[in-house]
């Protein structure tokens, strides 16, 4: 009875803390979707914009053709659906094997890896003692900023999960299951491979001391994977439309150029005092955030771990901005700083109590603004 009950109290705390995390959030989507004309029930409704190239993929895999075939897009340009990954597809492609259609499979898929993503957090970075800082930390994460991108047929749930793992694997010195999950992040969506940045400048800088043979084994397995996951999307879509650059000229179109980092910064908070600047408003939000966790991650003590996401947080926020929109939707690259969320665990209650509730009120806008095709 006695083991029965320590089981039972394990579990309760291990499980249910992300659970009901997990439901707060999807109840608060589903709201949104009603409130915007939609039900939550229906797969189709998780879908949007770049859903239907995920889609694509997954039914018929890649293809690539003159823009001169569609109506309105510069014939010298090139059209397909070579600019989005495959590893959600694949996935979504192995799930409809079962009998899904593949927007309920994407759906699925999503959900899964939402609750797998807070499962991890909880578990892996925050205790899972039951404090407050802890638990707020969680509601933080299932209503971070973008976090209807985590259950739309989206691939950014399934990135932000393997992001996670391989940062969590990499603060245990375990480089080459770090370096495969994170290979699988690089895979999946665009921005993933920018962690084998991450984790090349944190080991050059934090584990310098430990010797050039060491240490270049250690980048190649973290860093040198994690990298390698792009390299076979450019293999996979080699072998499939017949060139090795199929992802850039496609990407091409959308013009995305470098800027510098701070124009579109002034551009947002500016932007956040006008009527119906929602977007602005988050990003404003966004960037106190950053602020704050980097505050909380140099504060006293250090770790490594607190260093890396320090890393991450910075590259993750500031790389999209100087790319600019035709990069990655702004919403979007907001709901992939998720992963720097344990640094919240050394912010003050009350600071994460404001987080917490700015983040609650927010949800339901973004939300309906992408049921409606408002943000892409």
């Amino acid at each position: 009875m006695l083991q029965t009950r320590v089981n039972l109290s394990r579990l309760t705390s291990t499980v249910l803390p992300p659970l009901l995390a997990f439901i707060l959030a999807r109840l608060l989507l589903a709201w949104s979707a009603r409130i915007a004309g939609f039900k939550s029930t229906l797969a189709s409704t998780w879908c949007r914009w770049d859903s239907a190239h995920y889609l694509s993929v997954a039914k018929g895999g890649y293809e690539l053709f003159s823009c001169a075939r569609l109506p309105g897009y510069n014939p010298a340009e090139w059209c397909g659906n070579a600019a989005w990954l495959p590893g959600y597809p694949v996935m979504i492609r192995a799930v409809s094997l079962v009998g899904f259609r593949p927007e309920q499979s994407g759906v699925l898929i999503s959900a899964g890896f939402t609750l797998a993503g807070l499962t991890l957090l909880w578990n892996a970075f925050l205790g899972p003692e039951l404090t407050a800082r802890g638990l707020l930390t969680l509601a933080l994460a299932a209503l971070f900023p973008g976090h209807v991108y985590y259950a739309a047929v989206f691939p950014i749930s399934m990135c932000v999960f393997f992001q996670m793992l391989a940062i969590k694997l990499y603060d245990s010195e375990r480089f080459l299951l770090a370096g495969i999950a994170g290979c699988i992040a690089a895979f999946t969506y665009s921005t993933g491979f920018f962690l084998a940045f991450v984790f090349g400048l944190h080991l050059l800088v934090w584990h310098r001391n430990e010797g050039f043979g060491r240490l270049s084994v250690n980048v190649l397995l973290a860093a040198g994977l994690t990298f390698a996951g792009f390299l076979a999307v450019i293999l996979v879509q080699r072998m499939q439309v017949g060139v090795w650059n199929a992802y850039q000229l496609v990407q091409a179109k959308y013009h995305y150029a470098f800027t510098l980092p701070w124009i579109p910064l002034v551009a947002q908070v500016h932007g956040s005092f006008r009527p119906n600047a929602m977007l602005a408003r988050q990003a404003s939000f966004v960037l106190v955030m950053v602020g704050l966790l980097l505050w909380a991650a140099f504060k006293s003590p250090r770790s490594l771990l607190d260093s890396l996401l320090a890393i991450y947080a910075l590259t993750y926020w500031l790389v999209p901005l100087m790319l600019g929109p035709g990069y990655v939707a702004v919403v979007r690259a907001e709901s992939m700083l998720l992963p720097m969320i344990p640094l919240a665990r050394k912010l003050p209650v009350a600071v994460l109590v404001v987080l917490v509730l700015v983040a609650f009120l927010f949800a339901p806008q973004i939300g309906s603004m992408f049921f409606q095709g408002k943000i892409v």
